[in-house]
């Protein structure tokens, strides 16, 4: 199954939507009709929620370190840049600085190896 925050937002906001439909029949006096209201807008405020939160606290800042990695993998680790990521998310701040440090001691070392002749 292919992940993405559309995905996600879509499943957790039909189960949020079935639970409040479930809760909702449990009382005798509320009809069908405001069980379908009810679902309705559980849904959507569950799908707006939680597909923000997934696409740009999750997902994006996963993509940035993927295509950091891709280029300490390609070893392009002079086009990683160390400025400093102001988002919300804390892990990928901190992701961000440890692979920026990373790729910048790898390139000192390069740098070095070079000088001494045993690095082609």
């Amino acid at each position: 199954m292919v992940y993405s925050a559309r995905i996600l937002a879509l499943l957790l906001a039909a189960s949020i939507a079935l639970v409040t439909a479930l809760f909702l029949s449990l009382i005798q006096s509320v009809e069908s009709s405001a069980l379908l209201l009810a679902s309705l807008i559980s849904f959507s405020a569950a799908y707006i929620l939680s597909y923000v939160v997934l696409e740009f606290l999750f997902f994006r800042g996963i993509n940035k370190i993927d295509k950091m990695m891709g280029k300490l993998l390609k070893k392009e680790l002079k086009n990683i840049s160390h400025n400093k990521s102001e988002g919300l998310d804390p892990f990928e701040n901190v992701l961000n600085d440890e692979i920026a440090a990373f790729a910048l001691l790898k390139q000192k070392e390069i740098e070095e190896l070079k000088k001494t002749g045993s690095f082609p």
